[in-house]
């Protein structure tokens, strides 16, 4: 039979793993619609315990309860951050796929060194990132 002690321990054990389990995302180009509707779908999943969304902008979105950082995805900051939050899951959907309207030089630093540099952020030893989602277009042929 199994003592009172013993079950309680076990239940703080047991809430221990369940929220282990919850996974932390971050989503990138929250000022775009795709970014901040993903966003608000995730909130509402129970089974992610938290949300960061970043953006160069202002979200023009509400993003409910995920949390918001202005950051460029061509700063180092990217793997401070990953790191610090603890960040499973990167969900990229900052990339322009109407950069042909966009100056070349610099539809090639956002779409390819952003990403470079979010990739690498997100890589490396100690890195809790176990996914890592990019949103493409055919554009990119």
């Amino acid at each position: 039979m199994r003592s009172e002690a013993t079950a309680i321990h076990d239940m703080g054990r047991l809430d221990w793993n369940l929220v282990a389990k919850k996974r932390r995302i971050l989503v990138t180009g929250v000022a775009r619609w795709w970014g901040a509707l993903l966003v608000q779908r995730l909130i509402e999943d129970p089974d992610v315990a938290e949300v960061i969304g970043i953006d160069i902008r202002e979200p023009r979105y509400d993003l409910g309860r995920a949390d918001y950082l202005k950051l460029d995805i061509r700063h180092s900051l990217i793997g401070k951050l990953v790191r610090a939050v603890g960040i499973d899951t990167v969900v990229h959907t900052l990339t322009r796929i109407d950069s042909f309207d966009m100056d070349p030089v610099r539809a090639h630093e956002m779409n390819v060194i952003g990403t470079l540099n979010l990739l690498a952020g997100c890589a490396g030893e100690g890195s809790p990132v176990r996914r890592f989602v990019l949103k493409s277009s055919g554009h990119v042929y």
